[in-house]
């Protein structure tokens, strides 16, 4: 038979051990919890469709050189590949890759690119060199983009060709729905080389 402190000897090394039990059992719950937190919390990869044909997963705070190419080249192929039939739509679909910093200007720019390529028939095409495309990060949400192009115009039958060189800075934001890149024009230069 125990003696009387051998017995709560006993008891007391159960309880012991019941409380390292009970405090890795609550470790573990709660890395478990965080797991599941962060795996319902995180960004989704989006699926893009971009006008060039070119298919692609944007995975939102990742971007690589290949998805800020294919941004740049879907929005100056909106901006600048049109007929008086699609030029309304490209520009309404392009005014979601601007910020709003540069809307009023931009709105203004393509009203009367509109206004003039419908009334004097004028459709046009960009066409990227895609080797001379530089992306350089300036900041952790901005980069600079260089790159050449070539911009026919037609008016009628008549052909007009220029090369030119856009200076473009790119902002990260957020995704959207009409916006799946989450990336936005925040300036864009163009000068003829």
């Amino acid at each position: 038979m125990k003696k009387y402190w051998e017995f709560w000897i006993d008891e007391r090394e159960k309880s012991i051990r019941m409380s390292y039990i009970v405090i890795v059992l609550v470790g573990v719950i709660l890395i478990l919890s965080f797991s599941l937190y962060k795996i319902y919390t995180s960004p989704k990869p989006v699926y893009v469709i971009s006008a060039n044909q070119q298919t692609g997963i944007v995975i939102p705070n990742r971007y690589t050189k290949v998805v800020l190419e294919d941004f740049v080249r879907h929005y100056l192929t909106l901006t600048n590949t049109y007929t008086p039939d699609t030029i309304k739509s490209n520009f309404q679909e392009a005014s979601f890759y601007i910020v709003p910093k540069l809307y009023a200007t931009t709105k203004y720019d393509f009203a009367n690119t509109i206004s003039s390529s419908i009334q004097q028939n004028v459709s046009s095409a960009i066409y990227i060199n895609n080797k001379d495309i530089k992306i350089a990060k300036k900041e952790n949400d901005f980069w600079s983009i260089t790159l050449t192009a070539t911009l026919s115009s037609y008016f009628g039958s008549n052909l007009i060709k220029k090369h030119v060189q856009f200076n473009i800075i790119v902002k990260k934001g957020s995704p959207t729905n009409k916006n799946p890149y989450g990336l936005y024009i925040y300036s864009l230069e163009e000068k003829e080389v």
